[in-house]
């Protein structure tokens, strides 16, 4: 899962991730592949409250962290469906506007 803030919104952000914890090559301890997540969610530190993103358009994983600048954050690299190691590099928007409270 990748995280990064957004300090001007008072917003912790996260976004992707799996539910499988795995060693480097994308499979899990158990022996199953894990699955990349496209959810994204926000920490607003200001409200003390928990914000669910729209989810990004195609699910990674294998992310350190997100990359801020104003209100956009960027994933670079990671891990895609299938264990496919990914070179890209993705920009988030965020809209409070957009989010539900959790």
């Amino acid at each position: 899962m990748a995280s990064g803030v957004i300090p001007e919104e008072g917003l912790i952000i996260f976004a992707g991730g799996t539910t499988r914890p795995y060693n480097y090559d994308g499979i899990g301890y158990d022996g199953i592949p894990s699955e990349p997540s496209s959810q994204s969610f926000a920490y607003d530190v200001r409200h003390k409250r928990w914000l669910v993103l729209p989810d990004m358009p195609s699910p990674s994983m294998d992310h350190r962290g997100l990359v801020g600048t104003g209100r956009s954050l960027y994933l670079i690299g990671g891990m895609r469906e299938h264990q496919s190691v990914s070179s890209g590099m993705r920009r988030i928007t965020v809209n409070v506007n957009q989010s539900k409270e959790r």
